[in-house]
């Protein structure tokens, strides 16, 4: 049987190393590492709060017995450089992607020595799993930008604006002039 100091300190080794291992721009604080017993009667409390269907330790491991759960807090100077913008800063955006990975790692991490010991892990590791969906989302909506601002900003070298319907632009220029002749008059009666 594996410790739970020991599961506790191989994950928090293998993040300290993660960095310099794998040449990421991020870096990340000591994680928080808890366990809780299956038995627990929040994880019951899921079916209510979250929905009937939600899956509990038991359903994804029949006989388990601890659930390890952890969290992996980047470091300060992630979260600060979003403290300016409404849009999450290119900083925040490389270790949210990166973080993704780690906690792959750190789950595959800690199931390998809990398995080495003799005992059985459940298969599924969850951690924030919207990056699967946001990621091809942000893409995609990024591509709709790129594609708009091609429609709406003027090649290089353009020295004056594109007319969009030329009777438009004529339009305009005689409404221009119509407005400087009839204050002319009015200056005049004055």
């Amino acid at each position: 049987m594996v410790s739970r100091q020991s599961i506790q300190d191989e994950i928090r080794g293998f993040v300290s190393r993660y960095r310099s291992e794998h040449g990421t721009e991020t870096g990340w604080r000591p994680p928080l590492v808890g366990f809780a017993t299956v038995k627990d009667p929040l994880f019951a409390a899921l079916k209510r709060v979250v929905s009937p269907s939600h899956a509990l330790p038991d359903d994804l491991l029949p006989g388990a017995r601890t659930v390890i759960a952890y969290f992996v807090p980047f470091e300060n100077a992630v979260g600060e450089s979003n403290i300016d913008g409404q849009m999450a800063s290119p900083q925040w955006v490389r270790a949210y992607m990166e973080t993704n990975t780690l906690l792959e790692e750190v789950g595959a991490c800690a199931k390998e020595l809990i398995e080495t010991a003799g005992e059985s892990v459940a298969d599924v590791v969850y951690h924030d799993g919207a990056g699967w969906f946001m990621m091809p989302l942000a893409v995609l909506i990024l591509w709709g930008e790129l594609w708009l601002l091609s429609k709406l900003l003027l090649p290089p070298g353009t020295q004056k604006p594109l007319a969009v319907r030329p009777a438009l632009a004529r339009a305009g220029a005689a409404t221009g002039k119509r407005r400087s002749q009839k204050s002319g008059k009015r200056r005049k009666r004055a």
